[in-house]
């Protein structure tokens, strides 16, 4: 990753990230070695959904610490489900 991506990724973030792995500076899993590696944005959740949906993928994600892989297509109800678990479990987190 280019330092002038990374910049403006830190410079954006947030408590989460909504993203695609399509991106023209790096790819999604670079994206997430970034986001887990910086102690800043390490512990910000994340929720991947992606096509790639083959085995490796879903093992590269969890390597890198991805809390949840969704396959295309997803169901609303269960993007909506995760969110709700993640943010209650920050909330738990930070008590």
């Amino acid at each position: 990753m280019s330092f002038r991506a990374g910049r403006e990724i830190y410079a954006g973030y947030s408590q989460r990230f909504l993203t695609v792995f399509g991106m023209t500076k790096m790819n999604g899993f670079e994206l997430m070695e970034w986001v887990r590696a910086n102690p800043e944005t390490a512990y910000i959740p994340m929720i991947i959904i992606s096509s790639r949906t083959a085995e490796k993928h879903r093992k590269i994600a969890k390597d890198l610490g991805v809390d949840v892989f969704l396959g295309k297509p997803y169901k609303g109800d269960e993007l909506l489900d995760h969110l709700s678990d993640l943010i209650e479990k920050r909330k738990k987190w930070k008590l």
